[in-house]
């Protein structure tokens, strides 16, 4: 942006809430076209003007900011060398343009909230010298008087994402407080399982559900465990052939054989104990990883079938609800007016930018 129109909208925007620094921007902004515009175009096109007009604004700013004197000086004396430099070589007294820009910058930054509160006046016919204000999260509340729309207190903002980051923040707190206040069907949408706790109860549940099957296999039965591990074929096959060796060693009276078949028989006892550990550790790796995608799709289903009932004093306690999601969620959906002004629920959008919600 030029900055004559950069002026031309300052002064645009500080014509209700200061009059005469308005007519002083006008002022300067009106000079600047009738007697530097073109000049002022040409050298700015320049890329080494423009980088050195922007470095002595810079060093404005840190001598604004410091405290120490020597920096100060320091500073002042680095920006006039810049200053003079860019005047000997255009023409153009930078000096005293960057000087009244910097002055209507610090001013409009400083003083927005004077500036909402009579724009806020004149759109709601209010008394400007009845209202009062004060600091609230990211704006400040105004009151004092009774608009024309029937409001008589409002919260305003610098601008609309000022408004929207507070109702959001407004409306996390409201979900941590208290979450029946809202919707059951939207709060659930916005339900989670900590990754800790996923993996704390995935692996709980898989030992329980193992120790059942061990119950099983303790009173000889490992159909259960070969069936669910996917190791079936192999274990038929496993007792096959042991059936088959323990017929052969009752049938043979030679002790040869005798030995060589119980050799046989003891190798196929550990080939059976490594096949049901496997399966063990199958069947448990497998029921964990149900449990975690569970927990992660749908953790409202799976509680419920154990017998808990969401927002209820029954509801488990690594059953959380993301508040930050959900108050996204509510903002976008339902709007920034819905939340923050209880009256009819409308913005009131102001020249400046700053945007009111009434009380």
């Amino acid at each position: 942006m030029k900055i004559h129109a950069l002026l031309d909208e300052i002064a645009e925007t500080l014509e209700r809430s200061s009059p005469a620094l308005a007519l002083q921007v006008d002022e300067v902004s009106q000079q600047l076209q009738e007697t530097e515009a073109a000049s002022l175009r040409d050298h700015m096109a320049d890329p080494g003007v423009k980088k050195l007009v922007s470095q002595a604004q810079q060093l404005g700013h840190a001598m604004n900011k410091t405290k120490d004197i020597q920096s100060w000086e320091k500073l002042s004396d680095m920006r006039n060398k810049i200053l003079m430099g860019l005047m000997q070589s255009t023409g153009v007294a930078w000096r005293d343009l960057l000087r009244e820009i910097d002055q209507v910058k610090a001013v409009t930054a400083a003083g927005w909230e004077d500036t909402a509160m009579a724009e806020l006046a004149a759109e709601l016919d209010l008394d400007l010298d009845l209202l009062d204000r004060k600091k609230e999260g990211h704006g400040i509340r105004i009151g004092g008087d009774k608009g024309s729309n029937g409001e008589d207190s409002w919260l305003v903002f610098p601008d609309y994402k000022s408004a929207e980051r507070y109702a959001i923040e407004y409306v996390k707190e409201m979900i941590d407080d208290d979450p029946s206040m809202f919707n059951e069907h939207f709060i659930k949408q916005h339900v989670f399982v900590s990754p800790t706790d996923i993996r704390v109860i995935s692996s709980e549940e898989a030992d329980n559900y193992l120790a059942d099957i061990e119950y099983e296999i303790d009173r000889g039965d490992y159909d259960r465990l070969m069936s669910e591990s996917g190791a079936q074929r192999a274990w038929d096959k496993i007792i096959e052939t042991e059936e088959k060796l323990e017929g052969q060693l009752a049938m043979t009276q030679d002790p040869k054989a005798q030995k060589k078949i119980q050799g046989q028989l003891q190798k196929l006892v550990k080939v059976k104990e490594n096949l049901i550990d496997k399966a063990k550790d199958k069947v448990s790796g497998d029921y964990a990883k149900d449990i975690a995608r569970r927990l992660k799709d749908d953790p409202l289903e799976w509680a419920e079938e154990l017998g808990y009932e969401f927002g209820r004093k029954k509801s488990p306690p690594w059953l959380k609800i993301d508040s930050g999601s959900a108050a996204k969620d509510a903002v976008n959906t339902d709007g920034v007016g819905h939340f923050l002004d209880s009256y009819d629920g409308d913005e009131i959008e102001l020249r400046s930018g700053a945007v009111a919600f009434g009380n």
